[in-house]
């Protein structure tokens, strides 16, 4: 693969689109399951919108702001 990332950091709440975008365009193009994704957001997540995050393959969610040392470890599980 050209561009091999070892985890990506996601916030659902961007300027210009959101982070289900993001996740519906990966889906979209069969890269989604390829990919650790972290969800690091401010972002009230709803039991129902744990799920789909699930559902989509999402590793790990984690509430802004983070505990650095926390981020650090979550990374470093997928690194």
């Amino acid at each position: 693969m050209k561009n091999h990332f070892d985890a990506i950091l996601l916030d659902l709440a961007m300027p210009g689109f959101s982070g289900f975008s993001v996740l519906e365009e990966l889906d979209k193009n069969k890269m989604i399951k390829l990919t650790n994704i972290i969800v690091l957001t401010a972002t009230p997540i709803t039991h129902n919108m744990e799920i789909l995050l699930k559902g989509y393959g999402i590793k790990e969610i984690l509430k802004k702001p983070a505990d650095i040392q926390n981020l650090i470890n979550t990374i470093g599980n997928y690194a």
